[in-house]
Order: structure tokens, then sequence, then C-alpha cells
């Protein structure tokens, strides 16, 4: 009996903790872009960003950062979303994220890089490019 309540305490924490993974925030992200919701995207960003659309790069901090993806879906709103690629780095030190946003304006091609911190994904690069 004690061993059948050992293994209940350990599945339920299992499942408890596999909320909290890396693949649920992953979702996160993706539902994010896809609706265009720089709040919702502005929840996984470093504290230093690097973002680049159109071949314009600059660093921001995580406020400045929300506000430049609140501009960019506000003058291109999210009409579609697909994924194109996803997979991590040769060391596994960071995952990215290939991905298409169809928009009012046009085509995006959208990579995300990511680090996972305390078993959390920390957008530290995001790329929009014009297709």
């Amino acid at each position: 009996m004690k061993q059948y309540i050992a293994i209940l305490g350990l599945g339920t924490l299992f499942v408890a903790f596999s909320a909290f993974t890396p693949a649920s925030d992953l979702d996160d992200i993706k539902n994010a872009l896809k609706n265009g919701d720089a709040v919702a995207l502005g929840k996984y960003l470093g504290d230093q960003v690097e973002i680049e659309i159109d071949g314009d790069v600059d660093y921001y901090n995580k406020e400045k950062a929300v506000a430049r993806m609140k501009s960019f879906f506000a003058s291109n709103t999210v009409s579609g979303f697909s994924q194109a690629h996803q997979g991590s780095t040769k060391d596994n030190s960071a995952q990215f994220l290939i991905c298409h946003l169809n928009t009012k304006a046009g085509l995006y091609r959208v990579y995300l890089l990511m680090r996972v911190e305390n078993n959390h994904f920390i957008i530290q690069e995001m790329n929009f490019s014009k297709e």
C-alpha cells in the first residue's frame, strides 16, 4: 500500500511539473505569435533582446522590446501562422523556432533563438524578415 501511495504521489508531482516545462512555453510563444500578442510574447523575453525587423537590428530591454513588438503587430496584423522548423543547437544550449506569419503587410519569416533558464524558455533573439 505504501508503494502504491508513493507511486501515486510521484505521478502527481510529475504531472504538476510537466505543466511548467519548456514545451508548454513553446506552445505559448507560438500562440503569442499567431495572435500578434506582444504582451504574451513579453513573458518569455530575456532582460536584453535582439530584435531585427527587415534588416533594422537593435537591442532592447524587456519593456522596450514589448513596445517594439506592439508597434510591429499594430502595423502587421497577423492573419496566419505556420511553423517551418524547430530544433536545438549542436550543444543543446539553445533552441530555435522558424515560422511564417501572414500579415496584412505581407509574409514574414520569423526566427527565434531561445535558451532554457530555470526550466523555461527565454527569448534572446527575434528576427522578422519580409519575404
